[in-house]
């Protein structure tokens, strides 16, 4: 029997959001002027990605950010060409805002570690499957948020899909309950 091979190129979907007062429970970036909300999952997730890496793989860390644009197709041909320009810039700022916040990241999580990053707007699931198809990753290590149960009924849970339709193996980084 041979030992299994370490994976070279793997797939982190980051999930994170601007630090609220007084929150507690989170690891805290500094990017540009804004303090940055990062779960412990998403920690978690790239140090438990770093473990699992052959010594020249490559990380990525990706982020889908909200797609500002999804009304589109509710505005009419009108309204698009005068929006579709505006909506266009606040998508690009908000890419380069979240591979900022990424690189920022990388830089604590990752020093010695060949890592980039990919931002862009959509569903967090499509974003995750289509990157990791382009990406050509070997595995996707991926945080889980920390919605209850009756939440993830409802909304339905990114990293269960992501399981299902992935097409490499997935591993899951379980959310800290509150107590932890």
């Amino acid at each position: 029997m041979t030992a299994p091979q370490a994976f070279v190129r793997i797939l982190v979907p980051i999930d994170f959001r601007e630090l609220e007062d007084d929150e507690q429970g989170v690891e805290i970036l500094a990017v540009d002027d804004r303090q940055i909300a990062l779960s412990h999952a998403s920690r978690d997730a790239l140090v438990a990605a770093q473990r699992s890496m052959a010594g020249e793989g490559e990380l990525r860390l990706l982020h889908a950010t909200p797609a500002f644009d999804a009304g589109r197709v509710y505005r009419g041909k009108a309204s698009a060409s005068v929006l579709g320009g505006a909506l266009d810039e606040i998508n690009a700022e908000a890419v380069q805002n979240s591979d900022r916040v990424l690189a920022a990241a990388g830089k604590r999580y990752c020093p010695e570690i060949n890592y980039s990053v990919s931002s862009r707007p959509g569903l967090a699931l499509h974003v995750i499957l289509d990157e990791a198809a382009k990406f050509n990753a070997d595995l996707i290590v991926i945080p889980t948020s920390s919605r209850g149960a009756v939440a993830r009924f409802f909304l339905g849970s990114t990293a269960d899909r992501v399981i299902r339709e992935a097409p490499c193996p997935v591993l899951v980084i379980p959310a800290r309950s509150s107590a932890s």
